[in-house]
């Protein structure tokens, strides 16, 4: 037997370098042209995750007035103040009785919180009484920074609140 027949050829199965460059370049093209739709999912989703947010607030505000049959505040701002000031933008809070603070709600990046008319930021306090009932009829838009779809939370009279989808308008 010789010694060359007992060799055998090995060849490498893989990838060239240029293979793996071409599918490289077709990802990247992909991936960028795929960026910007994926950016404005990301807003709504803030926005919508900020509304949510307000929702379980106001939801813990009129559950809570009832339960105890007293008055429940939901607050603009930052809870540090207590002075039931501020813009829904930086954050709110709850207060019951003599102003203690029940809950506070950091505000989300990039989420500005406007009225329904998207005329001005969102400034009202909204109280409740012991009955449930509302203080007044309110709405808040939560507009992303650079647009998109908004969401917002609708309260009506009775205290009851809903979340909607594209419902007002926000400012460009």
């Amino acid at each position: 037997m010789r010694l060359g027949s007992l060799r055998r050829r090995v060849t490498f199965r893989g990838v060239t370098l240029l293979e793996l460059l071409v599918v490289l370049a077709i990802f990247a093209t992909l991936l960028a042209a795929g960026a910007p739709s994926f950016a404005g999912k990301v807003n709504e989703w803030r926005s919508r995750a900020q509304a949510l947010r307000l929702l379980s607030a106001i939801n813990l505000a009129r559950s809570r007035a009832i339960g105890q049959d007293s008055t429940v505040t939901l607050c603009p701002g930052r809870a540090e103040t207590r002075s039931c000031s501020g813009l829904y933008t930086h954050g709110f809070y709850l207060t019951g009785g003599v102003g203690n603070v029940i809950q506070h709600y950091p505000p989300r990046l990039q989420i500005a919180v406007w009225n329904s008319a998207g005329t001005r930021e969102e400034d009202r306090s909204l109280r409740w009484r012991g009955d449930g009932w509302g203080s007044r009829n309110m709405s808040w838009l939560f507009c992303p920074l650079g647009g998109g779809v908004h969401w917002a939370v609708v309260v009506n009279r009775l205290g009851r609140p809903r979340v909607v989808q594209d419902w007002g308008v926000c400012p460009p």
